[in-house]
């Protein structure tokens, strides 16, 4: 196994310091991924939430099948996210490839092409996987109080990796950083951070990508049972516990 790497804050002092562009980079990217995740995902499940409690959500099922109206609110989220990325990722690939070097700028390394794709391609992930999550909670959920209160395991998934942001940081290679790295609902976030310190091993990267592409799929399969039935099932407060009944159909 590859050696542990822990660094301490003073490492490397001086103005070409690629760790501490690398440590902003990080702490910036994490709170990029987790503002986006969280907005677009609580859009989504508001957007459910009054559909079922406005009835509409009636009329729009007339024409087309709940899975279709699941995976339309995704779908349409998920290319705002996209096209917003896109943009983020064009300016910052703009300034380093051509206004930086034209004006003499000090661009960080860490805002490379390679980066920048991880950043794209993790966003996406964590994108699918929260807001096939949060679709299925807004089609239970009551009211407003009620989506937050059924997100909390959601919430807290994506709040622990910026909890123990500093000590990943600092050891990117420690057991902690490992399993939080291939976990599906921490791994963009902490792998992302891994890939931006140094080179983790390639059978993490991997591990950690296959991992997420397979529990978006089945969030999302699991998601579309709960949608089927809890956006129907009005006047019903649903507990977790019953929505996961809905997903065993």
């Amino acid at each position: 196994p590859p050696a542990m790497r822990r660094y301490t804050p003073g490492e490397g002092e001086g103005s070409d310091n690629p760790f501490r562009d690398a440590f902003v980079a990080a702490f910036a990217f994490v709170f990029l991924l987790y503002m986006t995740v969280i907005f677009y995902g609580q859009m989504i499940a508001r957007s459910a939430l009054s559909e079922r409690t406005s009835k509409s959500v009636e009329i729009m099922l007339s024409s087309v099948d709940p899975l279709e109206l699941m995976f339309g609110k995704i779908l349409g989220k998920g290319m705002a996210g996209l096209i917003q990325y896109a943009f983020w990722i064009s300016v910052a690939l703009l300034l380093g490839t051509v206004i930086g070097p034209r004006l003499e700028l000090n661009v960080p390394e860490a805002l490379s092409i390679g980066n920048l794709a991880a950043l794209f391609l993790f966003f996406v992930g964590a994108f699918l996987l929260y807001s096939s999550a949060y679709a299925a909670i807004g089609a239970g959920a009551a009211d407003e109080q009620h989506v937050g209160q059924l997100g909390i395991p959601l919430l807290v998934m994506l709040v622990v990796p910026m909890v123990l942001i500093t000590p990943i940081i600092m050891a990117p290679d420690s057991t902690l950083s490992v399993i939080l790295s291939i976990f599906p609902f921490t791994s963009p976030i902490v792998m992302l951070v891994r890939m931006l310190l140094g080179s983790p091993p390639a059978v993490h990267v991997v591990m950690s990508m296959a991992i997420l592409v397979v529990s978006v799929v089945f969030t999302a399969w699991l998601s579309a049972r709960v949608f089927r039935v809890a956006i129907l099932a009005s006047g019903t407060r649903p507990s977790l516990k019953q929505l996961v009944k809905f997903a065993k159909g």
